[in-house]
């Protein structure tokens, strides 16, 4: 999709909305340049996002794949370089967006050692939310 727009995910209706972290496996050298080369992207460029979707309108409308898309820049190269020339330009960042659409879930979740997926109600308005207790559903029984 061309245009601009924020850094943070989107859907249709947001219903639920939240934050992801993950940390990229040791095998691939915690890179995410080397995730992409182990889902396929073989282009050329500085790979600074990675973004999956699933769901009835992907393009992988099986349940066991996602569509993954890589954003990647021509330059500059390396993290004090880049986050100078985003000084430079008011923090836009311009980037090519590839695509790869039959990518199987265990696949993009093995790139990562953690992958936290936190989503949330977008009709609450809470500023933080306090766990005040933790229920394991495997074990708590009928």
């Amino acid at each position: 999709m061309e245009g601009e727009r924020p850094a943070q995910a989107g859907v249709q209706y947001n219903d639920v909305a939240g934050e992801v972290a993950a940390d990229v496996s040791d095998r691939l050298g915690n890179s995410l340049q080397r995730v992409a080369k182990e889902l396929g992207f073989t282009g050329h460029g500085h790979v600074v996002g990675i973004g999956f979707y699933g769901g009835d309108e992907s393009p992988a409308s099986k349940p066991e794949l996602v569509s993954v898309s890589f954003q990647v820049t021509e330059g500059p190269w390396g993290v004090d370089k880049l986050n100078e020339a985003l000084a430079e330009s008011g923090g836009v960042l311009e980037v090519k967006e590839y695509h790869r659409s039959d990518v199987p879930v265990v696949e993009f979740v093995g790139c990562f050692n953690r992958l936290d997926i936190g989503l949330f109600s977008s009709h609450i308005k809470a500023k933080t939310i306090v766990v005040t207790d933790h229920i394991n559903l495997d074990e708590a029984g009928d």
